[in-house]
């Protein structure tokens, strides 16, 4: 009890981690058991985690009395953060449901606001997806695209036309970065070797691929999908993937 009465830095994982290593360690020091002490922890934090909600259900209204919009958007950002892990936790859940029905009472100064930062949530993890695909990490593009998709799909979900709106907005922002790094992915994983580029030959711009020249308008040899070359620069070249055309630059 004393050690989840302290505050604890990092996520909620973090937190339990640590948690458990030192109640443990407690148990072991004492006698006791580890898991019944892990248990009356567990209720312990989630009983804090319910109360920081009432809590910051209370600041948000005094701020928007107060017409406070700065504070009340840093104040939803952390309303969401609880409230995603609240969903997670067994003692929390059944409140999860009226604590979002608190929202929905708040009106349009809610909605407004939900908006900004979901909007804001989106653009983050867009700029983080393109960031991937510039540096071929197609680990963190899928983990970013699950993360658009969720934020969409609630976006969709909500009752008010601008948020379906700007749903569907932002997912065909996502479809088109998505399509992008597919085809980039493609190419990459081609394995192209380029022996060299030449841009002016009598013929026009070519590149030497596998020991093979190709003019733009080309479709390389042996490759699946199709991979057309669009434009030769002296740098990258101009390809088209399944219709989607990408900037790609030989390693």
């Amino acid at each position: 009890r004393e050690a989840a009465a302290r505050p604890a830095e990092g996520g909620p994982d973090d937190r339990l981690a640590a948690l458990w290593a030192e109640l443990q360690a407690l148990a072991r020091d004492r006698q006791l058991d580890p898991e019944a002490l892990v248990a009356e922890a567990r209720q312990s934090m989630e009983a804090r985690l319910g109360e920081e909600i009432d809590a910051l259900f209370g600041t948000i209204i005094a701020q928007a009395e107060e017409q406070r919009l700065d504070e009340l958007f840093a104040s939803f950002v952390h309303l969401r953060e609880l409230l995603a892990r609240a969903e997670a936790l067994p003692l929390l859940r059944p409140r999860v449901d009226r604590w979002r029905a608190r929202l929905a009472d708040l009106g349009e100064l809610s909605f407004a606001i939900q908006l900004q930062v979901a909007i804001g949530e989106a653009n983050a993890a867009l700029q983080a997806m393109a960031g991937a695909v510039e540096r071929e990490d197609w680990d963190t593009v899928r983990r970013a695209r699950e993360r658009l998709d969720g934020l969409v799909a609630e976006l969709a979900a909500g009752d008010h036309p601008g948020m379906r709106a700007d749903a569907a907005a932002i997912a065909e922002r996502v479809r088109a970065l998505a399509d992008r790094a597919r085809a980039l992915q493609r190419v990459t994983e081609a394995g192209l070797v380029i022996d060299r580029i030449l841009l002016e030959g009598r013929e026009g711009p070519q590149v030497v691929v596998d020991g093979r020249a190709y003019a733009e308008g080309d479709v390389l040899s042996g490759v699946e999908p199709p991979i057309r070359v669009v434009k030769i620069e002296a740098d990258r070249l101009r390809l088209e993937v399944d219709g989607v055309e990408v900037d790609w630059r030989p390693r």
